[in-house]
């Protein structure tokens, strides 16, 4: 409808021309229609929600509220609630979760003067909304909702998904490393314990020494078994993979459990007695529950529950939506769940890193959970964890299950063995010049006679040198000109009654573990002691050809 001063201004222009001055009049009124439906059309295909209030104050002048004078359609289906229902009503009584933000935007553009832009989420409806807000005149207020929760989710998600990549990319650099310095370092322990093995022995009971060395002894034996540790972190210990039962595995170590636990800490079971076979190192996923348990024990310092569960489960394309480094298909699940302390989102994102603990120096290497991770990883599997602080942590884990048909191994029982040699020729392959000599006048000493290569190509010379005449060859896998298993080759196809030993400090591919499993020969693991060794060759060269 026209204004009084726009009437009052086509008359004066138009006194003389009244027919003129209506047609313009009709014209402007026919314009205005048009240009009102051109707006209203505009706003209501907005896909964004409008909305205008007048607002309200009270006694001291403050805004208390707003009334609704208008929306569009967007807005109805952003609040689920009918336009009838909404316009002529106050904020406080439609949409209260919104009454405090309209307050605090309206003061702010009033202030400022300004359209207000802002990011908010309204927790009442689990929505975040993109807010551009304006005062047209006084005492009014427009307001338009863009609705963003599920860009901000995906956003989360992404982000969610970085952080999972930059900590496997992490946690693979490290294992580089770690395994780089591992063999050298097991070489290292095979000397020290050697030295104080043979130390020990020539020094009488009473000697104040012997206690000096047997702290070298446990020091050297806790650093191999850190080295074993950082091994299976990086992957490069041995696992052997057989059809397993996850629920038997943790039957058998309940009362193991249950010592480690305490009494203070109530252990409950859930076990499947369905569950479906998987490929496993029993040995390995019985350190992973133990670390697991353990880990939970922490975190129950003030007594509580411990719940350890196994299922199975279907994974399906829904579950790779939030995890993106799982795969569908069928799984055995392993779920450890305490009702402990918790953790916060930063310890979270960190609890699988290689020496990260909040324990106290004295009290833990931080390499458990990282070992627990590389293990699972090996097995192809994955692990999640959720925890809140004061709500306790869940660890689930997933294995993909097998259908195969078990095969039953049964190994004839060793009888012990007579330590000394007599006479018996070796043939010691090793490129430690330190383990090499040591370990040369040690068998020497025990009556083998004992051949010396620090290469593949000094150890075929001594071979032919002896006319292929030898009865043992203890050879290293790793050499710095030839694999050890392509020596084990071609000494065999000169002696073929050869009995054959073999040593690394890691085992992974460049090690040939499948060719020394497929060829049966016998193998010993850095660091061994002196005895071990000396167990293993008697047991090598007494084997049944």
């Amino acid at each position: 409808m026209l204004s009084d001063k726009t009437l009052l201004y086509y008359q004066e222009k138009n006194k003389t021309q009244p027919k003129k001055r209506l047609k313009m009049i009709k014209l402007d009124k026919v314009k205005m229609a048009k240009n009102k439906n051109i707006t209203e059309n505009v706003l209501d295909n907005l896909p964004n929600g409008l909305s205008v209030y007048e607002m309200i104050f009270d006694g001291k002048g403050k805004p208390s509220d707003g009334l609704f004078l208008d929306i569009n359609p967007a807005f109805e289906r952003l609040v689920s609630i009918e336009r009838e229902k909404i316009i002529g009503k106050t904020v406080k009584q439609v949409l209260p979760w919104l009454k405090h933000y309209l307050i605090t935007t309206y003061r702010n553009t009033a202030k400022s003067g300004k359209h207000v832009y802002d990011k908010k989420f309204f927790k009442e409806i689990d929505k975040i909304f993109e807010i551009n807000a304006y005062s047209p005149k006084i005492d009014h207020l427009v307001m338009i909702f863009t609705d963003i929760t599920e860009h901000k989710k995906a956003e989360e998600e992404k982000k969610h998904l970085q952080s999972q990549l930059i900590q496997s990319q992490k946690i693979e650099a490290i294992g580089l490393l770690t395994g780089g310095i591992a063999h050298d370092f097991n070489n290292l322990l095979t000397v020290i314990l050697g030295y104080s093995d043979v130390a020990m022995l020539q020094i009488e009971k009473k000697d104040k020494l012997k206690e000096n060395l047997d702290q070298i002894r446990l020091a050297a034996q806790r650093a191999a078994k850190l080295v074993h540790q950082l091994l299976i972190f990086t992957r490069k210990k041995h696992m052997e993979f057989k059809l397993q039962n996850l629920t038997i595995i943790i039957e058998n170590l309940l009362k193991m459990l249950n010592r480690i636990i305490g009494e203070d800490i109530s252990i409950h079971f859930e076990l499947d007695q369905d569950i479906w076979d998987s490929k496993m190192d029993q040995s390995k996923i019985e350190q992973v529950i133990m670390n697991l348990a353990v880990n939970a024990k922490d975190g129950l310092s003030k007594g509580g529950k411990l719940i350890i569960k196994t299922k199975n489960v279907i994974i399906d394309k829904d579950y790779i939506k939030s995890y993106s480094y799982a795969r569908p298909g069928q799984f055995v699940c392993l779920s450890v769940e305490d009702t402990g302390i918790g953790m916060t989102e930063e310890i979270k994102q960190k609890i699988f890193e290689p020496f990260f603990t909040t324990k106290k120096i004295e009290e833990g290497t931080g390499l458990g959970l990282s070992v627990v991770y590389s293990i699972i990883k090996e097995h192809q599997g994955w692990i999640t964890v959720s925890s809140e602080l004061g709500k306790g942590s869940i660890f689930k884990i997933y294995f993909p299950a097998c259908f195969e048909e078990s095969v039953s191994e049964l190994k004839a029982p060793v009888a012990s063995q007579i330590l000394h040699g007599k006479g018996e020729k070796v043939l010691f392959v090793e490129d430690d010049k330190t383990i090499r000599e040591f370990m040369e006048t040690r068998l020497i000493e025990k009556g083998y006679n004992v051949f010396t290569a620090e290469d593949g190509k000094n150890a075929l010379n001594i071979f032919k040198r002896e006319n292929y005449n030898i009865d043992l060859l203890f050879i290293d896998v790793v050499l710095p000109d030839k694999c050890g298993i392509e020596i084990v080759d071609k000494l065999i196809s000169y002696n073929k009654k050869l009995k054959i030993l073999v040593t690394s400090g890691y085992l992974d591919n460049k090690s040939k573990w499948t060719s020394i499993k497929e060829r049966n020969l016998h193998f010993i693991q850095k660091p061994y002691t002196l005895n071990d060794l000396l167990h293993a060759i008697r047991e090598s060269i007494n084997q049944i050809a």
